[in-house]
């Protein structure tokens, strides 16, 4: 590929041997990963649909959370019978995304980013003038006036993926809008147990969802 040119690399995330195929296509393409964004765009989907320094650091992996994590904190971190379990409460089962989003990152920073070199991040982009509420319009018409230009919200994003303030240091770090590194202090007591190890005083939370989604796409490894 030529440097500077952007290239579509096709992938449905609701299938996960679309997911298979685009990894496969990209190392044809591609010999590096130097930052892979999960992104999401959409909210509380209808239920049944899918949805440093030694070594120095190579790859940036960034989860996309959001504010509604903050705003309404789950008990515990959070609850695995109904990760299991999905209720009819689309509300809840898009915040468990979200949090779940905070868990892989924590994990994944804890298993390898010390020996492959990957630095893993939470990021939460901020409210954006986006489709993202199409299937909640009452909460989309209630939030339109508290809600930024994309443009804005992007700039989380591309700060928690290129920022050089992020490093194996702060590796598993959460990034509020519009590119801040937030405290241990800041972030609700029952998330953060539920992100840390055990051996340093977490609940095992992100240890078990990260065995529930390996479960969930062994197959496709």
């Amino acid at each position: 590929m030529k440097q500077g040119e952007v290239y579509f690399l096709h992938l449905e995330l609701n299938d996960l041997n679309s997911v298979q195929e685009s990894a496969r296509e990209f190392q044809e393409k591609e010999s590096k990963l130097h930052v892979l964004w999960n992104n999401a765009g959409v909210s509380w989907p209808p239920l049944g649909n899918a949805v440093a320094d030694s070594p120095s650091a190579s790859v940036r992996v960034v989860w996309t959370s959001s504010q509604i994590i903050d705003l309404q904190p789950t008990p515990r971190g959070i609850d695995m019978a109904t990760v299991r379990t999905p209720p009819r409460d689309r509300g809840l089962n898009y915040i468990n995304s979200k949090v779940g989003n905070c868990l892989l990152s924590c994990e994944l920073a804890r298993r390898v980013g010390p020996s492959r070199g990957i630095v893993s991040v939470t990021q939460n982009p901020g409210r954006a003038v986006t489709n993202l509420f199409r299937d909640n319009l009452w909460i989309e018409c209630l939030s339109y006036p508290l809600l930024h230009p994309p443009r804005k919200t992007a700039y989380t994003e591309l700060h928690a993926g290129l920022s050089r303030d992020i490093t194996m240091k702060n590796n598993g770090c959460y990034v509020h809008p519009f590119g801040r590194i937030t405290r241990e202090t800041d972030i609700d007591k029952d998330r953060l147990v539920a992100s840390k190890a055990e051996e340093d005083g977490g609940s095992r939370k992100a240890r078990e969802f990260w065995e529930f989604c390996e479960e969930k796409v062994r197959d496709y490894y």
